[in-house]
């Protein structure tokens, strides 16, 4: 809005609200013998770019095979994309479309992930992003829409639109130093940020400060 002129002092960023009692970190995580991570979308590759993912997962394969993507949804392009994988030689060893999955699957799926993948050619602020934060995950995106104004250095790693170079290097780093993230401080920067109590006292404050 701004950067269209439509300037007014008090604009504030509100986030999407998560429930952070069902989106939390397991447990106990679960070693399913690979390193394993996710990307979470509507399956419409304009805006989410998912054949950019698979293009660049087929060149973190041409130098190691210990690691699973799990794609966690559907839409207009799901089997455009998992035909595109099959002529890139990703094998369901190396990605797995699982569909749509809802409630405690997709809570499940969050926590049973090292980090997950976003490589968006635009966007706002996916709510995916959140939940991810909030089961604890780092996040590799995209710098576009509202997403760099929450992925820092302590949550995960922002690239350039498009530049899959940068996402094959943000992937190979994740996959080894991903471990290295603080899961327990991300979630309480979730639960600050996007909890119900958080987004509520914002938007009390909003409601007492016009109703001066």
């Amino acid at each position: 809005m701004k950067s269209h002129n439509l300037l007014n002092k008090n604009y504030l960023v509100l986030p999407n609200v998560v429930d952070t009692e069902e989106y939390t970190i397991a447990l106990k995580k679960s070693d399913p013998g690979k390193k394993r991570f996710m990307h979470i979308s509507c399956f419409e590759d304009r805006s989410k770019n998912i054949s950019g993912i698979l293009r660049t997962l087929c060149k973190v394969a041409e130098t190691r095979t210990d690691f699973e993507c799990q794609m966690v949804g559907e839409g207009i392009d799901l089997e455009k994309l998992k035909s595109y994988a099959r002529d890139l030689g990703l094998n369901e060893n190396l990605v797995k479309f699982t569909g749509l999955l809802e409630n405690s699957e997709v809570v499940e799926a969050y926590q049973s992930a090292a980090f997950m993948v976003m490589f968006s050619n635009y966007e706002n602020m996916p709510v995916v992003i959140s939940e991810a934060f909030a089961c604890g995950l780092s996040v590799i995106a995209t710098a576009v829409g509202g997403i760099p104004e929450y992925i820092n250095n302590q949550n995960g790693i922002l690239v350039p639109c498009r530049d899959e170079s940068s996402l094959l290097e943000a992937i190979s780093f994740m996959l080894d130093h991903g471990a290295e993230f603080n899961r327990n401080q991300i979630r309480q920067k979730a639960v600050e940020i996007f909890g119900k109590e958080a987004v509520a006292k914002k938007l009390r404050e909003l409601y007492e400060f016009v109703a001066l």
